[in-house]
């Protein structure tokens, strides 16, 4: 029996035709595409939050470990190192002029002063190699004029396994690592001390971790083998470019990712902005890969430490930023040797890869 043609009209008008089919299989991924470009937005947020929560942790952490010299290092080292402090007892019948007026009180992210005859060791390259920072290696004076090799006592090694945070093998993979560095402070008119700048970056995500293994051995070295095993933050030695995976321990191969200084001045009438102070291509370079970021953190060798707000356009070559903190002076306000040294921005400190956190500390001599 034929339906009714009533019925068939009515089930064709309940039909869809192609072309409203298209449009919204249109609607649909155009939604699940704006949807899917949130997700990075959302991941990276709750990354943040996250960084910021265990980064004040590892500061914290890092804090109690450098008030206490016996959990960490004994700066007894630095103090007999006469290249670093310029203490008047050290001054007297030495045949060095240690005026404080002719030290250097910018970041030394290296940890070494003075000539390379100075060093019972070499600081930058078990930097650069394996990631170890070594205290106290830097030769003593006497008081008939000599120099004296350091005491061992007095010499430590910080190794990056020990400022990595977890600990490994304490129940919970290593997610960041720590690194400090040094410069001279002022203590009155005529001796210094010292201050130490503190950046906590998350490790490297590249990391390859074989089957079967864990991050704690790569970075530790341990079960697997030495082609395998990796430093926390890696760079390429001559572009200075971040590697994203760590870098081996193979010499000539990639290195630890150090921090890194850059020179700058502060110009009259934009005391927020600093201005990178080189013509040198490889620091320009660096600076608009790694520093010209907002929301880098950099610590000036005043020990302020800046947050990067914008990066102004520039017409005239000039690399400029905005940051969170204005200066009192311009370098035009600075007279050289009326002024101590000392007093006015001339660097900034920063690493390649965005800390989640930087502090700095004024150690306890």
């Amino acid at each position: 029996m034929n339906a009714p043609l009533s019925s068939l009209a009515s089930r064709a008008a309940r039909a869809f035709s192609l072309i409203e089919v298209l449009i919204a299989v249109l609607v649909l991924s155009l939604g699940l595409l704006g949807l899917a470009a949130v997700f990075p937005v959302v991941i990276a947020q709750q990354r943040d939050a996250v960084d910021r929560t265990r980064g004040a942790v590892v500061a914290e952490t890092v804090q109690k470990l450098l008030e206490s010299s016996e959990n960490l290092v004994s700066f007894r080292g630095l103090r007999r190192d006469f290249w670093f402090s310029a203490a008047d007892e050290l001054e007297e019948g030495s045949g060095y002029d240690l005026d404080a007026e002719n030290m250097s009180f910018l970041w030394e992210p290296t940890w070494m002063w003075g000539p390379p005859s100075h060093w019972a060791a070499d600081p930058l390259s078990a930097y650069l190699d394996v990631g170890s920072i070594l205290v106290g290696f830097g030769k003593t004076l006497n008081l008939n004029g000599g120099s004296e090799d350091p005491d061992p006592e007095l010499q430590y090694e910080l190794p990056v396994t020990a400022r990595l945070f977890p600990q490994p093998y304490t129940g919970e993979q290593p997610q960041y690592v720590w690194d400090i560095v040094p410069r001279r402070v002022r203590i009155g008119s005529d001796t210094t001390g010292l201050e130490l700048a503190v950046f906590i970056r998350r490790i490297d995500p590249g990391i390859r971790v074989p089957r079967g293994n864990t991050l704690s051995d790569v970075l530790t070295g341990h079960r697997v083998a030495a082609s395998e095993v990796r430093l926390p933050v890696g760079m390429d030695p001559l572009t200075q470019l971040p590697t994203g995976n760590g870098a081996d321990i193979v010499p000539g191969g990639t290195a630890y990712s150090v921090p890194l200084t850059l020179p700058v001045v502060v110009r009259s009438g934009a005391l927020n902005i600093i201005e990178l102070d080189s013509s040198n291509q490889t620091e320009r370079d660096v600076w608009s890969r790694s520093v010209a970021a907002p929301g880098q953190i950099l610590v000036d060798n005043l020990g302020h430490v800046l947050n990067v707000v914008r990066v102004p356009e520039s017409d005239d070559g000039v690399f400029r930023l905005e940051v969170d903190h204005t200066y009192a002076r311009s370098e035009a306000d600075y007279t050289p040797g009326v002024d101590p040294r000392g007093v006015k921005v001339e660097q900034i400190l920063f690493t390649l890869q965005k800390p989640v956190r930087v502090f700095t500390y004024r150690a306890d001599w």
